[in-house]
């Protein structure tokens, strides 16, 4: 049972830090839409319509 609880609570600490990640790329990316203007989030976002 001890083995299970450290996984369960390894797996929880790595999607917490995936989780940070992702919110830390969308500030950055929002930061970089804010300072650069719209064109750098159009290029990040993959649409062709744009």
């Amino acid at each position: 049972m001890i083995g299970a609880a450290s996984i369960s609570k390894g797996v929880s600490q790595l999607r917490l830090s995936f989780f940070k990640s992702i919110s830390l790329l969308s500030f950055l990316i929002a930061w970089d839409a804010a300072i650069f203007g719209p064109s750098l989030v159009q290029y990040i976002s993959l649409d062709p319509g744009y």
